[in-house]
């Protein structure tokens, strides 16, 4: 268990926090947490995967990490721009850990488990470097415009009156079914995705019913609704559920 102390209080042995997200420069650290806590993550796979996606010149101003627990990874870099803490995915939609940012922490490695840190400092990324990491670590963004354009919002605006009719094709027992009755938790967009995904694999559904499940269901959230960002982040989880 790892607590916080004032400065005077700290006593060795105690973990220190490296809080993420906006720093005293105005930069933003972000650390891609591959946390391997349940049996089914292989975070050392995610990490190493994310790594192999990059460029060499990016993978150099990276820090990685072997976690404290000795069983998860880290990545961390250096931005000018603010990223919320999200959960990451395969291309599977299993989750492999979480992307740090706004309002998150880690705690700093010992020194015998930093695998590379031999920059005196963290250079701050660009935009296109920043841009390239978060698709390597495969942080949904949600800003896939292209994608957005692909789906046909007419078709998907004419399938909306026949949500009622799907949901009972899907049934109050399942726990998608649950989960889209829900308050949508701490992160809708990444509840989106995993609903995206079963909707996909476990009933089959085509791309505009999923998509207009999605409108409907905003989870008491109505200035999402009709918005483009809306359309924006469920075009990323319908991408994501055409890979299953």
């Amino acid at each position: 268990m790892h607590r916080t102390f004032a400065p005077s209080d700290w006593r060795a042995g105690e973990g220190v926090g490296l809080r993420c997200g906006r720093q005293a420069d105005g930069s933003y650290l972000l650390v891609a947490d591959y946390d391997g806590h349940s049996s089914d993550q292989d975070a050392v796979a995610a990490f190493n995967a994310a790594l192999i996606a990059l460029p060499v010149g990016i993978r150099q101003k990276l820090f990685t990490a072997i976690s404290t627990g000795g069983k998860g990874r880290y990545i961390m870099w250096r931005s000018r721009r603010r990223v919320a803490t999200r959960t990451l995915h395969d291309a599977t939609g299993r989750g492999t850990g979480e992307l740090r940012g706004a309002g998150a922490q880690v705690v700093a490695p010992s020194r015998d488990r930093w695998l590379d840190c031999n920059l005196p400092c963290l250079p701050i990324l660009d935009d296109d470097e920043h841009e390239a990491l978060l698709r390597a670590v495969r942080y949904p963004t949600g800003r896939t415009r292209a994608a957005t354009a692909a789906l046909d919002w007419q078709a998907i605006g004419a399938r909306v009156p026949d949500v009622p009719t799907i949901m009972r094709r899907i049934g109050p027992h399942t726990l998608t079914y649950q989960h889209l009755h829900g308050d949508g938790g701490p992160d809708r967009s990444d509840r989106r995705w995993g609903v995206a995904c079963a909707l996909r694999a476990l009933f089959g559904l085509p791309d505009d019913e999923i998509a207009a499940i999605l409108w409907v269901y905003e989870w008491g959230h109505l200035h999402e609704r009709g918005s483009e960002r809306l359309r924006d982040d469920i075009a990323r989880c319908i991408a994501g559920a055409r890979k299953l």
